[in-house]
């Protein structure tokens, strides 16, 4: 049941042309979908549908759980109709579940989400398609406040971008064809381009950097010589030694040895 809710939202987001901002709907009805499951309603459904299926390949839960010693006792819930759970079960998906839903939260946190639903802009079905008032502009532009885009052209060039995309009926208003559009007159749209090209990078980096960093690890782990276990060693003992290293030193040490494919500073 619980790699059942899960599946739709995993096949989803291996899409490459998946939106962020719908990315973000899923990922909140996915947890919504998650935490209705650790309700007694849900665990009895699942409960039952275990029995049937044990009974159908002729196994006994009853007897196993009975001569089970390890496990607590089952116990009566009453705000089921008649219904008797094991507790110890319900404790055990309740960890998944929690376990799940962390994961999102870590991966998908609050004040990202904010930045995300910037893609909103460039969706035409919302209320905010190509609003310069909208607030996640204004956040998104903030965040990445490196790239210095002038929000006073935003101001101008978001209307008219909107009134070119309508008036062409050509086109379809997807976010493909507006890159498209707009890319045909990048000295009317300079600013607006700087934000979509921004918006291009954020769906493949955090997954880039992943692969590297698991790559990274899984090279490390086998090919640690004597060398380096030593000092992971040394590094071990003398944790108050290590805490007082600044790290960012110490990466910028790093990075001036050689070139690296992925610049760390």
């Amino acid at each position: 049941k619980i790699l059942k809710t899960i599946h739709s939202s995993s096949c989803e987001f291996q899409n490459k042309s998946i939106l962020l901002s719908e990315a973000i709907n899923l990922v909140n009805s996915t947890k919504q979908k998650l935490l209705t499951l650790k309700s007694d309603t849900a665990f009895a459904k699942m409960h039952d549908k275990t029995i049937l299926c044990a009974n159908k390949n002729q196994i006994n839960i009853k007897d196993d759980v009975r001569n089970n010693n390890s496990k607590r006792s089952q116990c009566y819930n009453r705000k089921l109709d008649e219904s008797i759970l094991c507790r110890v079960h319900y404790w055990k998906i309740c960890v998944k579940l929690n376990w799940f839903v962390n994961e999102l939260n870590e991966r998908f946190p609050e004040k990202n989400q904010k930045i995300f639903r910037v893609f909103e802009i460039f969706d035409h079905s919302t209320p905010d398609f190509f609003n310069p008032k909208c607030s996640y502009v204004h956040s998104f532009i903030s965040h990445y406040n490196y790239f210095k885009t002038n929000t006073s052209k935003i101001l101008t060039e978001f209307p008219s971008a909107k009134s070119l995309l309508q008036n062409n009926k050509m086109i379809q208003l997807n976010f493909d064809s507006i890159v498209f559009s707009l890319s045909q007159l990048p000295a009317a749209f300079s600013e607006t381009l700087k934000v979509i090209s921004i918006l291009m990078t954020l769906p493949i980096s955090p997954a880039s950097n992943e692969r590297f960093f698991s790559s990274l690890k899984t090279f490390l782990r086998t090919t640690m010589g004597d060398d380096r276990l030593s000092d992971l060693m040394v590094l071990n003992v003398e944790k108050e030694e290590a805490k007082c290293i600044d790290l960012y030193k110490a990466v910028d040490a790093f990075s001036n040895i050689k070139q690296r494919r992925y610049p760390l500073k």
